[in-house]
C-alpha cells in the first residue's frame, strides 16, 4: 500500500444480472472511472442491470472485503480469488500449446501406458482407426 491510499475512502462495487446474479465485484479509488473500463473491455459489461457500491475507509479493508466477497459469494466473471470459476477459452489455448504442459502431458500418458503394462491399471480401449 502507498501513501497515497493509506486512509483514503475505497469503492467495493458489485455487478448484478436483470436476474440478481452477481457478475463482478472489484474494488476502486474511483468507481464511476472503473465502470467506463468494464464497458469498454469487459465482454460481461452488456449483462449488468444493477450495481452497489459500499465505501470502505482505507484501500487495504476494501481489498480484504473483495477477497472475502469473492470467496464467499463467487461472482461469475471474477478470475482471482475465485475457485469454482472456469477457465477462460484464451488461458485453455494457452495452457494447451504450452510447451512445458505438452511434455507434462506426454509423460503423464507413458505412465499410464507403464501402468496398464504393469497390471497396476486397467487396459483402456484404444480409438479405432479410421479408414
Amino acid at each position: 500500500m502507498t501513501r497515497a491510499t493509506t486512509g483514503v475512502t475505497t469503492a467495493l462495487y458489485r455487478h448484478f444480472d436483470a436476474g440478481g446474479d452477481l457478475l463482478y465485484v472489484g474494488i476502486s479509488l474511483s468507481p464511476f472511472h472503473r465502470l467506463a473500463k468494464h464497458k469498454e473491455q469487459s465482454a460481461w459489461f452488456g449483462q449488468v442491470a444493477r450495481i452497489t457500491i459500499a465505501w470502505l475507509p482505507d484501500r487495504k479493508s476494501a481489498r480484504a472485503a473483495e477477497h472475502a466477497a469473492i470467496i464467499a459469494e463467487r461472482p461469475k466473471f471474477n478470475n482471482q480469488h475465485n475457485p469454482v470459476r472456469p477457465l477462460s477459452k484464451a488461458f485453455l489455448k494457452q495452457l494447451r500449446t504450452s510447451p512445458c504442459v505438452r511434455e507434462m502431458a506426454a509423460k503423464e500418458k507413458a505412465l499410464e501406458r507403464l501402468g496398464q503394462l504393469l497390471g497396476l491399471l486397467p487396459e483402456l480401449p484404444r480409438p479405432s482407426a479410421r479408414a
